[in-house]
């Protein structure tokens, strides 16, 4: 895949085998429509996502960055914390950094989402465009059956939530990627062919 599409897809790559951590990113084809879902928190990470980033063509760093700020380090159930979201906004945004830490009455959309992202548990999925522009963070997809085909994941590991969930969501789409990285550095690629074919499933340990 060349241009604009293959950038995305290589500069999410370069952010998922940077480090290891539970994160669920999809990136869909160009002619692949946005996948129904709800918000785990209100649309609060998607306004951060958009007020840092909005493409990660423009900002790969911050976007590398956002997604090690999403990923769970210990297990699936982590909340998001006020150093690390602190952290991330001093290098991207220092103005909201600050409105951040104070008691500021009226915080800027940034700031705002920040603060509501404290104590909430992190999850669902970052969905990009094919050109590289978030369309959703967080984002909670639910499926009321189950794919048809299994994945027997490495190493006699037992397929987690998250990584069903990707294989749900390869199924759904008509094309695209799904990303789904583990805690302990385990990296699926799943890469959508049609609803009625298993995904093409690649796999890189992340150390």
């Amino acid at each position: 895949m060349e241009g604009v599409c293959g950038e995305t897809l290589r500069l999410c790559v370069e952010a998922l085998t940077s480090n290891p951590g539970g994160i669920l990113l999809v990136v869909l084809g160009s002619r692949a429509a946005d996948p129904e879902f709800d918000w785990l928190d209100g649309g609060a990470f998607m306004d951060l996502a958009l007020g840092i980033v909005a493409n990660i063509n423009s900002k790969s760093d911050a976007f590398r960055d956002l997604l090690s700020l999403a990923s769970t380090t210990r297990s699936p159930a982590e909340l998001w914390e006020k150093n690390s979201l602190e952290k991330f906004l001093s290098s991207y945004a220092k103005d909201a950094a600050s409105e951040f830490t104070a008691d500021v009455t009226k915080p800027g959309n940034v700031a705002k989402a920040a603060k509501q992202l404290v104590g909430q548990p992190k999850g669902g999925a970052v969905i990009l465009s094919a050109r590289g522009t978030i369309r959703a963070a967080s984002a909670n997809l639910s499926f009321s059956t189950c794919p048809q085909h299994r994945l027997c994941a490495v190493r006699g590991q037992r397929p987690d939530l998250r990584l069903s969930t990707a294989i749900a969501i390869a199924h759904s789409i008509t094309s695209g990627v799904v990303f789904s990285r583990a805690e302990d550095g385990h990296l699926y690629a799943l890469v959508a062919s049609s609803q009625d074919v298993m995904p093409h499933c690649f796999h890189y340990q992340v150390n």
